[in-house]
C-alpha cells in the first residue's frame, strides 16, 4: 500500500465498496428478521450474513497495520498527488490515530475471526426477549384480551386508568422479574466480551474502548454525567408539576406516560403520522 497513491486508492476503493455491498446484505437481513424474530428462515440469514462479515474482517485485517508502516509524509505526499485519496483521509487518520491500539497482522486476523463469537450474548438477548421468553395477558376494560409484549406494553402505560397501568406495570416488569437470571447470565457474557476487547487491544478500561472509535474522550462521557447530575433540580420540579397536574400525593413510575392534559386526547392515523414525518 505504500509503493504508490494509485495503489493504495485501488485498496481504498475496493474495501469500500466491499463493505458497502455487506452493510446492505446485512441491513436487508436484519430488518427481514426484525418483522418476526420466532421465523427461521430471516434469522438463518442474519446468521450467514454475519459469518461473511466475520470472514471480510479477517480478510481485510491486513490493512490497518500495513497503513501503520506508511510514513506520514508519504501519506501526505500521496494525498496531494491523488486528490482522490481526500475521501479517505479520515479513515487513514483514523487508523493513525489508533496507532497504540492496532495489532500485528496476524494478532488482527484472529480477532476479526472472534467477531463471530462476540455477538452471541446479544443475539441470544434478542432472540429470548422478542420472540421466545413467555408474555403476560391483560384484559382491556372492554374484555378483549392483550398479550403484553413491548409495543402492548408503550400503549397501555399510558392509560388514565392508574390502577390499569399500574397493573400494566406490575404484569410487565414482574415477567423480566421471573427471569432475571438468564437476563443476569447474557449481561455477564457481554461484559466479559467488552473486557477481551478492552485487554487485547490495550485500552485503560471498556469505557475508553467503547468510545474510541467515536473519537471520543471518555472526559466527555463522564463530563454530561456531572452535567446531569448537577441539573438534577429541573428534572424534580418537572415530577413535582406532574404530581400536581395528575392530582396526586405520590409520583410512581407507572405515573410518567399518561396525558397531563385530560381534556386533550388526539390520535393519528399510521398515514397521517407519516405525512407529519414528511
Amino acid at each position: 500500500l505504500g509503493k504508490s497513491a494509485d495503489i493504495l486508492y485501488e485498496c481504498m476503493e475496493f474495501y469500500s465498496d466491499m463493505w458497502k455491498d455487506y452493510y446492505r446484505l446485512s441491513g436487508y437481513a436484519s430488518r427481514l428478521s426484525d418483522e418476526d424474530t420466532r421465523k427461521s428462515g430471516p434469522q438463518e440469514m442474519v446468521q450467514s450474513i454475519r459469518h461473511v462479515g466475520t470472514e471480510l474482517s479477517a480478510a481485510t485485517s491486513f490493512i490497518d497495520p500495513e497503513l501503520l508502516t506508511i510514513k506520514k509524509e508519504t501519506i501526505e505526499a500521496f494525498l496531494e498527488e491523488k486528490p482522490e485519496l481526500e475521501e479517505y483521509a479520515q479513515y487513514i487518520d483514523d487508523v493513525q490515530r489508533l496507532k497504540a491500539h492496532t495489532r500485528s497482522k496476524d494478532e488482527e486476523e484472529i480477532i476479526s475471526q472472534a467477531g463471530l463469537l462476540s455477538g452471541t450474548p446479544y443475539d441470544v438477548y434478542g432472540i429470548f426477549k422478542n420472540a421466545d421468553m413467555p408474555r403476560p395477558t391483560i384484559t382491556l376494560e372492554n374484555g378483549n384480551e392483550v398479550r403484553l409484549d413491548d409495543a402492548a406494553y408503550t400503549l397501555h402505560r399510558a392509560d388514565d386508568d392508574r390502577d390499569f397501568r399500574k397493573m400494566v406495570f406490575e404484569e410487565f416488569f414482574g415477567a423480566y422479574k421471573t427471569y432475571e437470571r438468564t437476563f443476569g447470565t447474557q449481561l455477564y457474557s457481554q461484559i466479559k466480551r467488552d473486557m477481551f476487547y478492552k485487554k487485547v487491544r490495550k485500552y485503560n478500561s471498556c469505557l475508553e474502548s467503547a468510545l474510541s472509535d467515536n473519537n471520543i474522550p471518555t472526559s466527555v462521557y463522564k463530563n454530561l454525567i456531572e452535567s446531569m447530575r448537577a441539573n438534577l433540580n429541573t428534572l424534580h420540579r418537572y415530577l413535582e408539576l406532574r404530581k400536581r397536574m395528575l392530582g396526586l400525593d405520590e409520583l410512581h413510575y407507572y405515573d410518567m406516560y399518561p396525558s397531563l392534559v385530560s381534556e386533550v386526547d388526539i390520535n393519528y392515523t399510521i398515514e397521517e403520522a407519516q405525512d407529519l414525518l414528511l
